[in-house]
C-alpha cells in the first residue's frame, strides 16, 4: 500500500513536469508566431487622425523671416475687402484662417483618436502605408480603412536593427482604386505620387528612416492635408430684401493634377495641370434661401508672397436681379494645406462721397476710364488728375502699350470688339461715352462770362499732372475735388509708343451720330480759350475717355 502511494506521487510529479514542458513549448511557439524573440520588429499601425497646416504658426515664421530680411511684415491673418455688386448692393468679403485645433468636422462620422489630433475623415476612408528599406528600395504596402479594427496581419514585420522608412497617403475617399491610381514606384529617393487629383483631399504621412528594436513598436499615423480647403458662405444682410436664387463662382489659381514627391517635399506646382477655369465653388443653398455655402479644395502654391488667390463670381441673382459682371475678390493669401473660412456678406451699398459731377448737360465721372487686364474690370482712375488708358474710337479695349499697337488694326483683335467701353463699367449700363453736344454744353457754361471760368494748372500741387479746371478762374485750393478737371493726357496718333502733347493738351473721345464714323474729339488746349470740339478726328488715334451717366 505504501509502494502504491509512492507510485501515485511519482506519477503526479511527472504529469506536472510534462504540463510545464508543454506550456513552455506552446508559449515559445506563440512568441515566435508574433515575431517576438526571433530578431523581428513588429510595426503596428495606429490611425491617429488627420490635420491641416498650422496657418498661425507658419505665418508667424514667415513674418519673422520677412522682418529680418526685408523689413516687411506679412499680411494680417484676417483679410477683408469690399466690392460693388451692383448699384444697390455690395459684398463684404472676409477670409479667416481656421485654427488648427478646430479643423475637424464635428459630425457623427468623426473618428475620435487617442492622440492630440481629431480626424475629419469619415469611417471607411482608405489610406495606404508603404515601407522602404535602408537603400530606399520598395518592400511592401498595406491598406487600411479608418474606423476598422486591425489584426496582427495588418502589422509590418521587419528585421530588428535595420533602418526603414514608412510613407502613408490617402485621397480622402473609400476607394482602393484611388490609391492605386497614384501609387508611387521605384526607389524612395526618386518616387512620386503622379497626377494627384487636385480636387481631392490628398493627405500625406512620413516616418523618416529609423531602426526598430526587436518586439512591438506602434506608429501613430497622422495624415496631413497637402492642399488648401476654403469654406465659402454667402449671406444676405437683413437690409437686403428677397432671396438668394443663384450664385456661380470659381477660385484661381488651381491645378487639376500635380505630382508630389514621396520624400515629403512640396508638390511640383510649376509643372502641374492648370485648371484654366479655376476650382469650381459648388454652392448649396440653405433652407431659408438667404444664404448658401460651399467647400472647395484649392491646389496651388503658397499665395502669401504673391498677389494672392482670386474668387471670381460669374453670376449672382438676388430677388430676381442678376449680376454677371462682379469685380473679383483678389489678394486671398492662401497657404497650402490650410483651412479657411471665406464669408461673403451682401449689404446695401452707400457711396462714401460724390460719384459724379453735374455740369452742363451731363453728370460726369470723377476720373478718366481705365481697364484692368488681369481682372477684365473697367473702372476709373484714382483721381481726375491721373491719366486713364488710351482708347481708339469705337473699340472696347484700350491701346496696348506693352506691344506694338499703333492702331486698332495692328495687330488685329487686341483692342476688343466694337462698342462703348463706358457701358462696361460696373454696374453695366450705368455709364456711356459723352456726346459731342454734351462737351459743347460744358464749353458754353464755362465760357459764358468773359474771361471764361477756366483755369489751367496742376491738379493738386506741383508734382501732379496739368489740366484744365472748369467753373473757376483760379486754382480751387483744398476744394479741387469738387470741380470738373480734364487732365492733359495728349494722344497716340497711329504710333506704337510715342505720345504727343501730354501735359500740354487734353484730347477726349466723344460720340457724334451725324459725323462720318460716328466719333469726334474734344480738346482742351494751353490757354483758357482753347476748349472746343475738333472738326475732325483720326480714327487711328488713341486718347482719353471721360464717361457720363447714362441717365
Amino acid at each position: 500500500m505504501v509502494n502504491h502511494f509512492k507510485q501515485e506521487k511519482i506519477m503526479s510529479k511527472l504529469n506536472h513536469l510534462l504540463l510545464a514542458i508543454i506550456a513552455i513549448t506552446v508559449l515559445s511557439c506563440s512568441k515566435k508566431g508574433d515575431g517576438y524573440g526571433d530578431g523581428i520588429a513588429i510595426i503596428k499601425i495606429n490611425f491617429a487622425g488627420a490635420e491641416a497646416t498650422d496657418i498661425n504658426n507658419k505665418t508667424q515664421k514667415q513674418s519673422s523671416i520677412s522682418s529680418t530680411t526685408t523689413g516687411n511684415h506679412s499680411s494680417p491673418m484676417i483679410q477683408q475687402v469690399e466690392i460693388p455688386l451692383n448699384a444697390n448692393y455690395k459684398i463684404v468679403a472676409t477670409l479667416t484662417p481656421e485654427a488648427a485645433q478646430n479643423v475637424a468636422t464635428k459630425t457623427d462620422n468623426t473618428i475620435k483618436t487617442k492622440s492630440r489630433v481629431q480626424s475629419d475623415l469619415p469611417p471607411g476612408t482608405k489610406y495606404r502605408i508603404i515601407a522602404y528599406d535602408e537603400s530606399g528600395a520598395f518592400m511592401e504596402y498595406k491598406d487600411y480603412s479608418v474606423g476598422v479594427p486591425l489584426s496582427s496581419d495588418d502589422s509590418f514585420r521587419v528585421p530588428a536593427g535595420e533602418r526603414y522608412t514608412f510613407v502613408g497617403y490617402s485621397t480622402g475617399t473609400t476607394q482602393i482604386s484611388d490609391l492605386d491610381d497614384i501609387m508611387p514606384s521605384g526607389n524612395f529617393s526618386t518616387a512620386k505620387f503622379n497626377n494627384v487629383d487636385g480636387n481631392k483631399h490628398f493627405m500625406y504621412y512620413i516616418k523618416p528612416a529609423n531602426s526598430y528594436s526587436e518586439g512591438l513598436t506602434t506608429l501613430d499615423i497622422v495624415l496631413k492635408h497637402v492642399f488648401s480647403q476654403i469654406k465659402t458662405t454667402i449671406t444676405l444682410d437683413n437690409a437686403v430684401p428677397g432671396s438668394l436664387e443663384t450664385i456661380a463662382a470659381v477660385i484661381k489659381p488651381h491645378l487639376n493634377k500635380v505630382d508630389v514627391t514621396v520624400d515629403g517635399s512640396s508638390p511640383d506646382y510649376t509643372n502641374g495641370t492648370v485648371a484654366s477655369s479655376g476650382a469650381t465653388v459648388n454652392f448649396v443653398n440653405a433652407g431659408n434661401n438667404r444664404s448658401a455655402e460651399a467647400t472647395t479644395i484649392v491646389t496651388a502654391q503658397d499665395q502669401t508672397s504673391s498677389g494672392g488667390g482670386t474668387l471670381i463670381i460669374s453670376n449672382v441673382s438676388i430677388d430676381g436681379e442678376s449680376s454677371t459682371q462682379v469685380p473679383p475678390v483678389t489678394g486671398l493669401k492662401i497657404i497650402p494645406g490650410g483651412r479657411y473660412a471665406l464669408t461673403l456678406n451682401v449689404t446695401k451699398f452707400t457711396p462714401d462721397g460724390p460719384t459724379d459731377i453735374d455740369y452742363g448737360d451731363a453728370k460726369w465721372a470723377l476720373a478718366n476710364l481705365v481697364y484692368d487686364p488681369s481682372t477684365e474690370i473697367y473702372g476709373f482712375a484714382p483721381t481726375s488728375g491721373d491719366y486713364g488708358d488710351y482708347w481708339f474710337p469705337g473699340y472696347t479695349l484700350p491701346k496696348r502699350l506693352d506691344i506694338s499697337n499703333p492702331n486698332p488694326d495692328s495687330p488685329g483683335d487686341v483692342n476688343g470688339a466694337n462698342g462703348d467701353p463706358c457701358a462696361l463699367v460696373l454696374p453695366l449700363g450705368a455709364w456711356r461715352l459723352p456726346t459731342e453736344s454734351e462737351f459743347r454744353s460744358i464749353v458754353r457754361v464755362s465760357g459764358l462770362p468773359f474771361p471764361p471760368l477756366r483755369y489751367i494748372g496742376p491738379y493738386n500741387g506741383a508734382e501732379t499732372n496739368t489740366g484744365m479746371f472748369l467753373d473757376t478762374s483760379t486754382h480751387p485750393g483744398s476744394e479741387y475735388e469738387k470741380y470738373l478737371f480734364f487732365v492733359y493726357g495728349g494722344s497716340y496718333n497711329d504710333n506704337p509708343y510715342n505720345v504727343t502733347q501730354r501735359g500740354v493738351t487734353g484730347y477726349y473721345l466723344c460720340s457724334s451720330p451725324t459725323f462720318p464714323g460716328g466719333y469726334k474729339m474734344m480738346q482742351f488746349g494751353n490757354n483758357i480759350n482753347t476748349a472746343e470740339v475738333a472738326n475732325n478726328i483720326n480714327p487711328k488715334s488713341a486718347m482719353q475717355i471721360r464717361c457720363v451717366r447714362s441717365n
